[in-house]
């Protein structure tokens, strides 16, 4: 297929929570924005814009090491099952 290395659903984390809540549900800003914009196609450009500004890959996510050491072993056996099932070494699981 054309699209295999295009990347769906990716994560992302607004900059603005503010703004991020008022473009995307119902508030003020969207009902003003309303009636200063007629055009419902050019309210959804503007609006898609805002959003893709607002957000950020950049994901900073921590773990601490106790709930990495606790999910490694509950998972541990069941990525080995995994792996032999598959056929492929997913070792780099259980790091």
């Amino acid at each position: 297929p054309d699209n295999i290395n295009k990347q769906f659903h990716k994560a992302s984390v607004p900059k603005s929570i503010f703004l991020y809540k008022a473009v995307r549900y119902q508030s003020r800003l969207r009902n003003l924005a309303r009636l200063l914009v007629p055009g419902k196609k050019i309210r959804k450009s503007i609006r898609d814009a805002i959003y893709a500004w607002n957000t950020t890959n950049e994901i900073n996510m921590s773990m601490t090491e106790e709930t990495r050491s606790y999910l490694i072993d509950l998972y541990q056996e069941e990525n080995l099952r995994l792996g032999e099932l598959i056929g492929r070494d997913l070792s780099h699981w259980n790091k």
